[in-house]
């Protein structure tokens, strides 16, 4: 998988706060590790280089997603067009 950029929409794996089950989401790439060691500066300080943060439609809060995770890079967004 190549490197992700801000603004891809990215398939994930998270898990389920309630029912603590693997479901699939579709996010968009908001920042890379730098922004996730920034956003959580004390719980990610160590955060591996291939790891995002993500924010999903219709979710409260961030997403921090490792690459494992990621299931597909479904397209690129620029300037607010989405382009395949």
């Amino acid at each position: 998988m190549k490197e992700l950029k801000t603004g891809n929409i990215v398939d994930f794996l998270s898990i389920d706060e309630f029912s603590g089950k693997e479901v699939k989401l579709t996010g968009k790439v908001i920042g890379d590790y730098l922004a996730v060691r920034k956003q959580y500066p004390q719980e990610c300080a160590e955060v591996p280089k291939d790891t995002y943060l993500v924010k999903v439609d219709g979710y409260s809060g961030l997403h921090i997603v490792g690459v494992n995770e990621i299931l597909d890079t479904i397209k690129g967004v620029t300037n607010g067009t989405i382009k395949d």
